[in-house]
């Protein structure tokens, strides 16, 4: 039915007793504190088809939105090369494979597959290992600017 916030700042859903047929006489699911939280208990909200998403709610952006907005937001500030070389493989090659994902879910599973994929078509490593740090910027931009709650690339050990 809503997302609500208790006094001690832990966020919750809310729905009428019987909604959930696993537990019928549950009526609230809590989620704990912070940000993560929050979007947490929307996105389980939305999920159980309850609710509308108000104007202005943020929803976690793809992939592939938050690289578009990276390189209108970044790449002014990068050399004309840099600039050309990164939007060249990320339309050529990354957003291909993981454009769809949402932003959060670009983690080390994700990461390691996509790294098999690229092998396996006999790319080189240095090859590899620059495409991941386009990656990798792309998600602290993303970070640093509130677009996404974590990195879920933090302390993945990029191939040497």
């Amino acid at each position: 039915m809503s997302v609500h916030q208790t006094k001690d700042g832990r966020w919750f859903v809310f729905y009428h007793k019987g909604f959930n047929r696993d537990d019928p006489g549950r009526t609230r699911e809590y989620f704990g504190r912070g940000i993560g939280a929050e979007l947490a208990a929307h996105e389980r909200n939305h999920a159980l088809g309850l609710g509308k998403q108000r104007p202005g709610e943020s929803v976690e952006p793809s992939f592939a939105l938050l690289s578009e907005e990276y390189m209108l937001g970044h790449g002014a500030q990068m050399a004309r090369t840099s600039r050309e070389d990164t939007a060249y493989k990320l339309e050529g090659v990354i957003l291909p494979e993981i454009g769809h994902l949402p932003a959060s879910k670009v983690g080390p599973a994700v990461l390691d597959t996509y790294i098999k994929t690229r092998i396996d078509a006999g790319k080189k490593k240095t090859t590899i290992h620059r495409e991941l740090s386009i990656i990798r910027a792309i998600l602290r931009w993303g970070m640093s600017r509130r677009k996404i709650v974590t990195n879920p690339m933090d302390g993945y050990q990029l191939p040497t």
